[in-house]
Formats: C-alpha cells, structure tokens, sequence
C-alpha cells in the first residue's frame, strides 16, 4: 500500500520547499577568524558557526618570513604551543606569488549542530593553529572553502578580547589521527619471520637490496610498495636456504593501489597462508589497482599453483619481464584488467598466461615450452591479444566458456594444438567465440580444433 501524497501541486510545493531548505542548509558555512601574536608564532584562531563547517586551504601572508613556514595544529586543546601539536605539511606556490602557502591536505573545521532544542541550528566549534617563521606584524589572510559546494566559505572577523567559547560538538581533534610508518628495507636481509606492512603504511625497498626469506616466511603488504631497483642494482627476493621454498610476496588490498616494482627479482617462492588468507600465487595482487612490473624476473616457484597471481586486480600492468620454469602457470588473472606486454614466458609448467574473467590487454609477448596453453582464456574473459609468438606448448590459445577474446596477428607455431574451442564449464552455457584476424599457425601438429559449443568469426 502507498500511503496518499496529496495533490501534485502541494506535493511539488512541499518538495520544492524541502530543496530550498537544503540549498541554505548547505550554504550555511560561516567562520570567525582572528590572528595575534603570542611569542614567535602567530596564534590563528578560528571558530566554525555554521551548519556545513568549511575547510582551510590555504594562508596568505602579508610580509617578509623570518624562516620557512612551520604551521601546527593546538592537537591537544591546551591553548598553547608545545610539542604535542601536531605539523600541518605546508606548500609554497610560486604560480600565486611568494605570500601563499597552501595546504596540500586541507585542515577541516567541522560544524558543530546545536540539537539541544528542536530541530537543527547551527553550533560553533574552536580551532586553534600556529603559524611559525612569520616576521613580527605581518598580517596573515585565510583561505576558506565551503565544505560541502567547494566555494568561498562565509569569512568575519572573531573579535579580539571575545571569549572562546566551549564546543557545541565533541571537538574532532580529540580522536587520534592515524599514525603510518616508512618501512625501509636495504642491503643484505634474511627474515626469519613474516614482515606484515599495515595500511596507511610504505613499503620501501632499495636498489640493490636481497632479501632472503627463511622456509614459508612472506612478505604481506596492505600498503604501498615502491621496489626500484636498477638493471646494475636489482632487487632479489631468494630463499635463504637453497631449494626450501619461502612463501609470498603478496599485495592485499587498496591501501596497496599504485605499487611499483621494478628491476626485481622473484625466485624459488612456494605461497602461504597468512592471517587466514591463502595466496596461491609466489607473488600476488589481490584487490589492489594500478599495481606495475617492469623489467623484472619471475623464476622457479614451487609448491605453488600460480607465479603471479592477480584477483580483482584492476590496472595490472606485467611490462618487458620474465617468467622462468613456472610450477604450473606462471600469469594467472581472476576478475582482473591491465596489460601484459613484452613479456618472456618460458618452460611454464601449466599456462603461460591463464584468464578467468578478465580483460587485459596481451600484446607483444613471447611464449614458449609451455606445459599446457600458452594462453588461456575462459569464463568469459574478453582480451586483446594481438602480436604475440607462442611456440612449442601443448595449445597455442585455447578459448572456453563464453570467452570473446580478438586475437589479431598471433603466430601460433610448433604447437601440438595451434587453437582450441571448447566449452569446459557447462554453468556459462556455450563455448569459446573467439574474433580471428590474420594470425598465422605453422607447424602445429593440429592447426585448429572447436566442438558443437563454439564458434569463430
């Protein structure tokens, strides 16, 4: 049942007026604002009366710095400067002129509702910064946005002698801001015990570095990796003890988005289970975007289904690397996109590059010796995959399950099949149906094979 409305007329009338309310609602952003001289710093203080409270995003500073900017926030509420008080990261802008320093992360001055009586009404909340390095008498002007509609925030001037009143709302500096870490790793390492790396956190590992990893220890990081070795200085990553395998070096998770690793080299890793999460794959990018690997080694893993593993892994880019004597399949991509190009796979135990539900783009590859496909492409994946050499697998390409790859300009050489389509898992209802443009077979002992289930264009 739908309860009555009344009359379209007093039903657009109410809603109309229901938006009015919200438009001044969320142009209610007023702050108060005052600057003195307390010692070497200037306290700013700043009150929000608004309903939608404004964000401080830059200062403007009329007059010579006797040093460079230092900006803190009274974290404590004590009223006075100490070293408790928290650093604000400053940034001079030259393209604005040498008075402006923006706030690359803006300080928030949250509203503070008064709810005592009925309805909403606006509250006020005091802040208190300090401003460091600014000559005597200089005037300081505040940059102030509307929180909610990103314009000017309404600016007046906090009166000098007027008392600061208590919040109407528990001040948001109370709750402990997050405190995240640089891990940096350099030089000759053995671990001897997993190394977790906590979201927020940044794992830094230095050209040159080895880091040999004791039987079933991993490397598990929920925070951005920056891995930059150099073709003179690479990075290793090895057992410490010979033909015992470590575990993983896995990416988990968004903390982890745009992680670099290049010039690195993966070897002899047999995947883990840490913090009850099963990583088949010696290397893993699990639920992280815009991860890279550049010029990089992916060598000789045991134990493990996968060399690399990616699950929902968007922006996976494998560029100009190499997969070497893989336990079974050395590219495994569930639910994932990105690019795969330039790449060496060889001797892979199982698929070279194997697809469930994915969608990147394999361009420019090399395969060879693979001990099942050189590329496999199921559950409906759709990839690009154009330029690649697939030598000497057992199936050059195979395409299954509603797959709906363009392969364009492949040479399939040597294989004893060159393609396969065929549907291997009934749930997805038909099987590959592959768009094929000018690929060359040569030499496969079985060129093409496709059941009932399949079809090609």
């Amino acid at each position: 049942m739908v309860p009555p409305v009344g009359e379209v007329a007093e039903t657009r009338a109410l809603l109309s007026g229901n938006a009015r309310l919200l438009r001044r609602w969320m142009e209610d952003d007023e702050v108060a604002v005052a600057a003195s001289r307390s010692g070497n710093a200037v306290v700013l203080d700043l009150e929000s009366r608004g309903l939608v409270g404004a964000d401080l995003t830059a200062l403007h500073v009329a007059g010579p710095a006797t040093g460079p900017i230092e900006l803190r926030r009274d974290s404590n509420l004590n009223g006075v400067l100490d070293a408790a008080d928290a650093k604000v990261a400053v940034l001079r802008d030259p393209s604005q002129g040498p008075a402006r320093i923006s706030l690359p992360v803006p300080v928030s001055l949250y509203a503070g509702w008064d709810l005592e009586q009925e309805g909403i009404r606006p509250g006020h909340v005091p802040y208190r910064l300090f401003v460091l390095g600014v000559q005597a008498g200089s005037a300081i002007e505040t940059e102030l946005v509307n929180r909610v509609t990103g314009k000017p925030a309404k600016r007046v001037d906090w009166v000098g002698g007027t008392l600061i009143r208590e919040g109407t709302a528990w001040h948001p500096w109370r709750v402990p801001l997050p405190s995240f870490r640089r891990v940096s790793l350099s030089g000759n390492l053995r671990l001897t015990e997993t190394l977790r790396v906590a979201e927020g956190d940044t794992l830094v590992i230095a050209a040159g570095t080895t880091l040999r990893l004791a039987p079933d220890v991993s490397i598990v990081s929920r925070g951005r990796v920056i891995a930059e070795g150099t073709a003179a200085q690479p990075i290793r990553v090895i057992p410490d003890q010979p033909k015992v395998p470590w575990g993983t070096f896995s990416i988990q998770g968004h903390g982890a988005d745009s992680s670099r690793f290049r010039h690195v080299e993966f070897a002899e890793g047999g995947g883990a289970v840490v913090d009850r999460i099963e990583y088949i794959g010696m290397v893993n990018v699990h639920r992280a975007d815009g991860v890279i690997f550049e010029e990089s080694i992916f060598r000789d893993n045991v134990r493990s289904d996968d060399t690399l593993h990616g699950l929902h892994a968007i922006g996976l880019v494998v560029r100009n690397s190499r997969f070497i004597r893989g336990n079974a399949d050395a590219l495994d991509l569930d639910v994932s996109g990105g690019e795969i190009v330039g790449n060496v796979f060889e001797a892979s135990g199982g698929d070279a590059i194997d697809l469930m539900t994915s969608t990147p783009s394999v361009i420019g590859n090399q395969i060879s010796g693979s001990g099942d496909k050189g590329i496999s492409i199921g559950e409906a994946s759709r990839p690009f995959v154009f330029n690649n050499n697939i030598e000497r697998c057992s199936i050059g390409i195979e395409v299954k399950d509603r797959s709906t790859p363009v392969l364009l300009n492949n040479r399939l050489v040597g294989n004893q099949i060159g393609l396969r389509e065929r549907r291997k898992n009934w749930r997805y209802g038909g099987g590959g149906w592959p768009i094929i443009v000018l690929n060359l077979f040569a030499d496969n002992a079985r060129p093409w094979v496709h059941d009932a289930f399949s079809r090609a264009t």
